[in-house]
């Protein structure tokens, strides 16, 4: 049987551009669950993985932006977390490109992890600090995304570098 993570309150750190970052990491996550179950090619996992340096890239720069928009004081160390995101997730993907009989599991545990301790954790910190500045925090919240999407009534879903706009689910 397949056991999938829902979106929960738990994660959703109440900024909806970011929220839904989140989202589609969580979709990521269930997705490599999903591959590894059915037993997926090395080539449709690395696509997971490939994936997951969009969304490192993509998000972590829009994050940070909006945390240095807000002067967030806990941003040095919230772009380490970042950085040591993207090293560990280019060590699994070697480790997946070598083969490695564990680097699938390890990568969907370090995934999990992240969810819980990061979004869960450091993201949601953000969150409160942006809710506590609500008025500033809207004047100078970085918009690349909802400018992409501007006038169609909606949210990006993706984080590709086409972004696609639909209707946003939240």
């Amino acid at each position: 049987f397949m056991v999938t993570i829902a979106w929960d309150d738990r994660s959703r750190i109440r900024l909806p551009s970011i929220d839904n970052h989140h989202k589609y990491l969580l979709q990521l996550i269930n997705q490599l669950y999903d591959n590894i179950s059915s037993g997926a090619t090395p080539h449709i996992l690395d696509e997971v993985f490939n994936n997951l340096d969009d969304y490192a890239i993509y998000h972590f720069t829009i994050e940070e932006r909006w945390m240095q928009g807000q002067l967030y004081p806990e941003l040095a160390s919230h772009q380490l977390e970042h950085a040591t995101f993207k090293e560990h997730v280019a060590e699994l993907r070697d480790r997946h490109l070598r083969r490695d009989s564990y680097a699938l599991l390890k990568t969907l545990t370090f995934l999990y992890h992240w969810l819980t301790t990061h979004i869960q954790g450091s993201d949601f910190q953000f969150g409160q600090f942006i809710a506590r500045n609500t008025a500033q925090s809207l004047n100078n919240a970085p918009a690349p995304l909802e400018t992409e999407c501007a006038g169609q009534g909606a949210e990006p879903t993706t984080l590709s570098h086409s972004i696609n706009c639909s209707t946003s689910n939240t």
